[in-house]
Order: structure tokens, then sequence, then C-alpha cells
């Protein structure tokens, strides 16, 4: 299991068509399984990796526990701090 997970993470990123992100569900037991997630590094960095974590966390958990789905929405979105660096390098930088 160890060989195929670590030949699953070293498939390069083809950069031109594929995918920043994969991911694969190993079926161990009826009732394990596990989950290899493959992330390019321009797909993520250090302030998003913990928030998909928790996202996913609680996808799971909803689905075991059958409840609806309560994601909190992002008080910051990509477009806010797209136009927070465009401003911030019309300056002096």
């Amino acid at each position: 299991m160890k060989d195929y997970i670590q030949q699953l993470i070293n498939i390069p990123f083809d950069l031109s068509k594929d995918y920043m992100l994969r991911a694969e569900l190993i079926n161990l037991q009826e009732d394990e399984s596990i989950l290899v997630v493959t992330m390019h590094h321009i797909a993520s960095d250090a302030w998003s990796m913990p928030i998909i974590v928790k996202d996913v966390t609680e996808l799971y958990r909803s689905y075991e526990e059958g409840n609806p789905l309560t994601l909190e929405s992002l008080k910051l979105q990509y477009a806010d701090f797209a136009i927070w660096q465009r401003n911030y390098l019309q300056g002096e930088v």
C-alpha cells in the first residue's frame, strides 16, 4: 500500500493540461478507506491549506452523520486578494 501511495504522489503534474489537485480514494475494507490528495504547490499556500483540510473534514463529517452541509462563507475571496495586490503593486513597489 505504501508503494502504491508513493507512486500516486510522485506522478508529475503537466501544467499544460492537468488539474492542480488529484484525489484517489483507496478502499481498504468495507468500513475503512484512505483518501490520497496530491496538490500542486501553485494551487494552495500555507494560508489556504488549513481551510481546505477543515472543509474536507466538515464535508466528510456531514456525510457520515447525515446532516446538512454547513460550510461557513469565507470573509475574503481570491478576487479581494487580486484587487489588493493590484493596488499594492501600483505604488512605489
